[in-house]
């Protein structure tokens, strides 16, 4: 039995890399180049090796091969980091190599090759392109210029990021293979201007979602080598299938014009920028059909399971995400550094109850002055007698006693459509609001007023001015989805 390479990379610096100007052109150039690391820059060093190669997962900045010939190993050790840097800027690659011989030796393996790769990520890695003091610098990155381009001097991950899109579906958006995965279909008429994408509302959204539960799953199967292949692909395809759903059911009216820009597509993993008006009902979609999918695809692999691998499998993944709506001209950076954090806020929520449910959370940008998301919530939601900071909402109704005081995203956009239809109750919520900030006395006058003036209105206007246990309340979002509806 003849020796195995088991190769492991990991891909660092994707959102640095994607986010590093405010520019939508490199942006986007940017995700078409991040598809292509793990598959076609990949590629190179498994269908032109000498020898067989095994991949077991190639996603969503993660590598795992295992080559049965040492020179491949090598060839792909020595240079897939540079033919990356060489090509993406930013990006850095950490990898790894453990040899065994037999394959009931592979889970053991696996262990050992993740724990060289956590070592590998926390090593510092030289910049490519440092430059000198003296050295004239792109005045939208800060980064050493090397040519001109528009009129505009730019550094070398922009020229990279814009040559991908000048050679891979031009500037006349003729084809865009990360569009392809999003949509299902070659896509036209794509959108590379920041304004142009916002519309007349003038807002842009930055969405991250993220699955639930997935590292649990990879945890106790990720050492069956065959398993974790197909779920990598059954992941890749719930993902997928759930982006085509949304964007059929949100956007299909809006063509050829597409109000939306996926940036990474892989794994449980999304990251996108679109017109605001359409985030929420976006992402309510797409977390609707990754459940249904996640559940019908993954209750296939676990047919010949029993105990909790098969009812882990059976009960599929939700997924949370995370919505910063910002002006088309704050940074990007920022913005999707924003929508991590609300993300991962609306997971941490959701991780009270097993199995997690689906959420979101939203916010809306205002403040200039950029710092950590609880930072500025504090200083712009807290009031006097509590706080606006009112989700995540939930997909569905929550059942368990911890979350009784949740609301669904139904129930946020039954209000929203309270709100945006009557001009009567949008005045009151607004000077409500006004007034919490000041006296809670003045505030309850209003609330109090509203009732004896419109009756018919005001359980509603209760539901959305009433603060929860926790002393939060819902009134600001409220008011921000109805900003956000065109």
């Amino acid at each position: 039995m003849g020796k195995k390479y088991l190769y492991g990379a990991s891909v660092q610096g994707i959102q640095g890399f994607i986010m590093k100007t405010n520019d939508l052109k490199p942006i986007v150039g940017a995700s078409e180049l991040v598809d292509q690391i793990c598959t076609d820059m990949f590629d190179d060093f498994t269908k032109k090796a000498e020898g067989d190669t095994e991949d077991i997962v190639r996603a969503a900045g993660n590598i795992k091969v295992i080559f049965h010939a040492k020179e491949d190993c090598d060839n792909a050790f020595l240079n897939f980091p540079r033919k990356v840097m060489t090509a993406a800027p930013g990006i850095t690659i950490s990898q790894s190599v453990v040899i065994y011989e037999d394959d009931k030796d592979y889970g053991d393996k696996v262990d050992v090759l993740e724990k060289r790769l956590r070592d590998e990520r926390n090593k510092p890695v030289r910049p490519m392109f440092p430059g000198v003091i003296g050295m004239a610098r792109a005045p939208k990155t800060g980064e050493p210029a090397v040519c001109m381009l528009g009129g505009e001097y730019v550094d070398y991950a922009t020229s990279r990021k814009l040559k991908v899109l000048k050679s891979g579906f031009g500037f006349k958006q003729d084809y865009s293979r990360l569009a392809e995965k999003a949509f299902g279909s070659e896509a036209t008429d794509l959108v590379l201007d920041n304004d142009l994408l916002a519309g007349d509302l003038g807002w842009l959204a930055v969405v991250h979602a993220d699955g639930n539960g997935f590292g649990k799953i990879v945890q106790r199967l990720g050492k069956n080598k065959n398993l974790f292949k197909e779920l990598s692909k059954k992941i890749d395809e719930c993902t997928q299938g759930a982006f085509q759903e949304a964007f059929e059911k949100i956007c299909t009216a809006e063509a050829p014009s597409y109000p939306i820009r996926p940036l990474v597509l892989s794994g449980d993993d999304v990251t996108f920028i679109c017109r605001a008006d359409i985030a929420v009902p976006f992402v309510e979609a797409f977390l609707r059909e990754f459940e249904n999918l996640t559940r019908k695809k993954l209750s296939g692999l676990s047919m010949n399971m029993t105990g909790e691998d098969r009812e882990l499998l059976n009960q599929g993944l939700t997924a949370c995400a995370g919505i910063a709506f910002m002006k088309p001209s704050y940074p990007f950076y920022f913005a999707s550094n924003l929508a991590e954090s609300l993300c991962h806020a609306a997971k941490i929520d959701a991780k009270k109850v097993d199995p997690a449910p689906s959420c979101l959370m939203f916010y809306k940008i205002q403040d200039s002055i950029i710092s950590d998301w609880k930072v500025m919530a504090a200083r712009e939601l807290n009031y006097a007698e509590g706080s606006f900071l009112f989700g995540p909402y939930y997909l569905e109704k929550p059942v368990k006693e911890v979350h009784k005081e949740r609301w669904t995203i139904g129930e946020l956009n039954e209000m929203v459509g309270v709100v945006t239809e009557k001009n009567n109750v949008k005045t009151s919520l607004r000077r409500w609001v006004s007034a919490a900030y000041e006296n809670v006395h003045k505030a309850d006058g209003i609330r109090e007023r509203f009732g004896l003036l419109y009756p018919g209105e005001k359980e509603s206007f209760v539901k959305m001015t009433v603060m929860t246990s926790e002393k939060r309340c819902p009134a600001y979002d409220i008011l921000t989805m109805a900003v956000m509806s065109k």
